[in-house]
Formats: structure tokens, sequence, C-alpha cells
């Protein structure tokens, strides 16, 4: 195998993630396990993303970061919520973006 075919494989696209957690679900499928998985890190901050949220609690008609993140802890454990998330959301309204 050629050095720039050993750097393409070790590079982590978005390719490489998506087989490698089709392989961990096929895998964990197989042993009768079943769950969540949550990706968080710097696609967060990505402009689209940060659309998205925008378009999300404007279209939902929610009015204060509180409203938001009470929402989202009615899905999701408050231990599994990021403090920079809380961070995004109260901003987003400090900003005056929603």
């Amino acid at each position: 195998m050629s050095e720039s075919e050993k750097a393409s494989e070790s590079t982590l696209t978005r390719e490489t993630i998506l087989r490698a957690l089709h392989s961990l679900s096929d895998e964990l499928g197989k042993r009768g396990v079943t769950g969540e998985l949550c990706l968080f890190g710097g696609t967060a901050n990505e402009p689209s993303d940060v659309g998205d949220i925008i378009f999300l609690i404007r279209h939902l008609q929610i009015q204060s970061a509180a409203a938001v993140l009470e929402l989202v802890l009615r899905y999701y454990p408050a231990n599994q919520m990021p403090v920079k998330t809380q961070y995004l959301i109260e901003g987003l309204f400090e900003e005056g973006k929603i």
C-alpha cells in the first residue's frame, strides 16, 4: 500500500465515520443491543447547524432560552446536555438572533 493510500485511509471523513457507525450498529444488533448515540463537537458550531437551531426555535415559536432548554430536557437527561449547548441557546437569545 502506498503512503498516499495509507494517508487517505486514516483520514477521518464523513464517509469513514458513517462506515464505522454502521459497523458498530451491525455488531450491536447481532448482540441484541439497541441504543442512541449522540455526537457533539465542532459541527455544532457550523453556521448551518446554528441556522437550523434558529429555524426550529422560531418555527416552534419559543420565546426564551429557558423554554428551549425545558423542551430539550423533556427528551434528554440534564446530564447528557453539554454546557456549551446551554450557552449556545442562551447566546442566540441574548444576541437577538431569535
